[in-house]
């Protein structure tokens, strides 16, 4: 079943965010406010906008939910703002 708007060969949304929140409570080991916290940034970043290249990483594999569990959260933005300004200097 193709979902609309996800780009081609994307994983399904539920599985990978079911991935992440494993990988994330593997961490803490309990549900207190830093396993809270962790999952509501990680939910702000892939909701964001300004960084559809980290959502679609993470949809495409190329960024696992293991990975972006253990990601900073710094390290998640730069990663838009990196391909937003690779892109302006290709096409320059």
């Amino acid at each position: 079943m193709l979902i609309s708007g996800l780009p081609e060969g994307s994983g399904t949304p539920s599985v990978i965010a079911g991935m992440l929140e494993e990988a994330i409570y593997d961490e803490f080991k309990n549900t207190d406010n830093k396993y809270k916290n962790k999952i509501r940034s990680r939910v702000a970043n892939l909701r964001d906008k300004k960084n559809p290249e980290l959502r679609e990483n993470v949809l495409l594999g190329n960024i696992t939910p293991e990975r972006l569990a253990k990601m900073q959260p710094e390290v998640t933005k730069m990663l838009g703002l990196a391909a937003f300004s690779l892109f302006f200097y290709i096409i320059r």
